[in-house]
């Protein structure tokens, strides 16, 4: 069925297990002698899509034994971003890359992640079909690496204020909507870079921000000297911040340069290495341990275990015995004075010592991820309470260590979640803790098969909780984010060692995005 219109879909493809067939003029479909216990359909139709979220798998899953009727699978029609790409005279730019990037929200964090590219082609037209969503549509930068090669520079069709909310682009499910892009072409020179590093091994990643604000990615050319590069840039001021990770470390650089369309092309020789060039002085970034300590109420046998708040550290020995260490917690810490989709950093695991964070300066919100069976009760980094607040790293820490105290009392909940009355086969249940946490928000999925939903190893506390047809993009820490669904919203109180029951219905589709 078409999700939009409620109309059948004739010439779907629909895959079950190894067969396949189209559906009629109705949108039917039969696979008879069936005797597979499980179902694993794929429907595929051009110019629709499974979800609205384009992160959802292809795939739907059944039981054979839990089926009672006929399924209804709905298909959603794409909305389609056509364009062209022009220079400023207006003559059409060809094999230049396009990109629509979805806004979506990781926790608390908002990014925007690539759903679709395409290269224009000799007219400067492409064509992006997307998921219904706000978006960008933008160019990236392209620089010939020769000496008289021309830089085309990135462009979005949200003009000068793409970072605005207000200039988001809403595609509607079913619409097309039309773009054109007019990137400055300029000549690129080639400058040189002096690298100043302590790193035996890597390559730097460079991103140059022009000075009013834009970024991009800038190719790197290796020289066949040490320490020697060249990049490419048009005429104008540009920052530079170079980034170099390493299986044990990470080193960063900044730096400032002017290309004024007068460079000499530099002789490629360590003698002229010494003196000539841009230089990027790399350090180390600040490494951040990270200590756990055991809540004393956490177990039954705290007075046969060693004081962690003396020896700081849960051991190897005791992790064995259930007690978790902070690769379990799946803990990161994300970037948030940055709206960049791989602004992450990853704990890295413990050589020698404790394991630790490598994050470059800036403000970050810690996380946790995992699903261990314990959670993060108290974190602390120096005066700051990481729970609720965010972890300022300066240019000159180091020393400073996050101090975790964990427990596993925790309880559980479950129910049932049904959309219109009927069962909700794999819809989104988020789980909004109502007090600072790091974990703030818990997302899962009803079941498959009779729409249950259960989650283990909740902190105890209070929560709001709703559930989503699809998978739903907002800040939903923010209350205004769910005002148009509050008949929907629900309280829920969460006890250690117990086990609470809520069901919940399901906002549908018309109403999350009309």
């Amino acid at each position: 069925m078409n999700a939009a219109t409620g109309l059948p879909i004739p010439r779907v493809l629909v895959r079950f297990n190894d067969r396949a067939l189209l559906t009629d003029h109705e949108g039917k479909f039969e696979f008879d002698q069936v005797t597979d216990i499980t179902v694993n359909l794929q429907i595929t139709k051009p110019g629709f899509s499974t979800s609205i979220d384009p992160s959802d798998p292809p795939n739907q899953f059944f039981q054979l034994n839990q089926l009672t009727g006929p399924i209804e699978l709905r298909l959603y029609p794409e909305a389609l971003a056509t364009g062209t790409v022009t220079d400023p005279n207006d003559i059409p730019l060809s094999n230049i890359s396009v990109q629509a990037l979805r806004g979506t929200y990781d926790e608390l964090v908002h990014r925007w992640m690539v759903v679709a590219q395409a290269q224009t082609d000799l007219h400067g037209n492409f064509r992006l079909p997307v998921p219904a969503g706000d978006y960008k549509i933008e160019t990236r930068y392209v620089a010939r690496s020769s000496e008289d090669g021309e830089a085309v520079l990135p462009a979005s069709a949200l003009g000068p204020a793409a970072g605005s909310d207000s200039q988001v682009i809403h595609l509607r499910s079913g619409e097309e909507r039309h773009f054109d892009l007019h990137p400055a072409v300029r000549r690129s020179y080639p400058v040189l870079l002096r690298m100043e590093t302590g790193s035996e091994h890597g390559f730097p990643q460079i991103t140059a921000r022009t000075s009013d604000g834009i970024s991009f990615n800038v190719g790197v050319v290796a020289s066949r000297s040490p320490g020697r590069a060249t990049i490419y840039l048009p005429s104008g001021t540009y920052k530079l911040s170079a980034r170099i990770q390493n299986t044990d470390a990470v080193e960063i650089a900044e730096t400032s340069v002017t290309v004024t369309g007068a460079e000499t092309v530099l002789e490629d020789s360590p003698e002229s290495s010494t003196t000539a060039g841009t230089v990027l002085r790399f350090v180390a970034t600040p490494s951040i341990p990270v200590e756990l300590h055991l809540d004393s109420s956490a177990t039954s046998d705290n007075s046969q275990r060693p004081s962690l708040a003396a020896s700081g550290v849960l051991t190897d020995q005791f992790s064995n015995q259930g007690s978790p260490t902070a690769m379990q917690l799946g803990l990161t810490l994300q970037r948030v004075d940055q709206d960049e989709g791989t602004a992450t950093v990853n704990l890295m695991p413990a050589r020698g010592g404790l394991p630790s964070f490598a994050a470059p300066p800036g403000r970050y919100r810690l996380l946790a991820r995992g699903f261990s069976q314990w959670y993060v009760k108290t974190a602390s980094y120096g005066s700051s309470d990481l729970l609720g607040q965010d972890l300022v790293v300066a240019a000159s820490a180091t020393g400073t260590t996050i101090h975790l105290l964990v427990s596993n009392q925790t309880g559980t909940l479950q129910g049932n979640a049904k959309l219109k009355g009927q069962v909700c086969r794999g819809c989104w249940i988020y789980l909004i803790s109502s007090a600072p946490s790091a974990t703030p928000i818990y997302t899962l999925r009803s079941n498959g098969n009779d729409g249950s939903y259960s989650r283990a190893n909740l902190p105890p506390g209070s929560y709001q909780a709703i559930a989503f047809e699809h998978r739903y993009s907002a800040e939903l820490a923010d209350p205004a984010a769910l005002a148009s669904f509050s008949t929907y919203l629900q309280s829920v109180t969460v006890s250690a060692g117990a086990q609470s029951a809520l069901d919940l219905s399901v906002v549908p589709q018309a109403e999350m995005q009309p």
